[in-house]
């Protein structure tokens, strides 16, 4: 048995956060309060295994294998707090969390020559397997005077078209009894 193997497993884990309090025991007229809070989490990780041109002679079973695992998972939390008791004011907060994944998986096998034992019982697998777990999120919380207001915004962008992929081009087989070419795309979103 021959492999031709490579294998990512990255956990990625941004955080991003902001906070703006008033505090005191003298009420006060007027209150002004922001946090804001921007998180970006790129992430453009290239799994590859590549035979090109080779000759390989006498295995049975023959695995070309690239796979992209791990998580790429990003957050952002703004908070604003007014504790003054103020007559009027304004809290805000505002938080903003993007992920951006552009990983890929890809096994190749070009201009090569591939033969087993004699009897057409081996196997050649080349698979591209992408199983990465993708996650986001924002929150945008405030609390008192008379005008509270808070927001979050979450954005993932994974529109990776070549996530995975697995390529048989321009190479001779012989004596194999099953050849499997597939490229898997299993990724997630939570």
């Amino acid at each position: 048995h021959i492999t031709a193997r490579a294998s990512e497993g990255l956990d990625l884990l941004a955080l991003t956060g902001s906070a703006a309090i008033a505090a005191g025991d003298a009420p006060r007229s007027d209150i002004k309060l922001i946090s804001g809070a921007y998180g970006l989490s790129y992430s453009t990780d290239a799994t590859l295994v590549t035979v090109d041109g080779s000759i390989i002679n006498g295995f049975d079973n023959v695995s070309i294998e690239a796979a992209g695992n791990g998580s790429r998972i990003g957050a952002g939390l703004s908070l604003s707090a007014d504790t003054t008791e103020a007559a009027d004011g304004t809290v805000l907060a505002a938080s903003i969390s993007q992920l951006i994944v552009k990983d890929s998986a890809q096994a190749l096998v070009t201009d090569s020559a591939i033969s087993g034992r004699s009897g057409d019982t081996g196997n050649v697998s080349i698979l591209g397997y992408d199983g990465l777990v993708l996650g986001a999120g924002a929150g945008g919380l405030s609390w008192g005077a008379s005008n509270s207001i808070g927001a979050a915004v979450t954005l993932i962008d994974a529109d990776a078209p070549n996530a995975s992929g697995a390529t048989l081009q321009g190479t001779s087989l012989k004596n194999y009894a099953n050849l499997s070419v597939q490229a898997l795309n299993a990724s997630r979103v939570i």
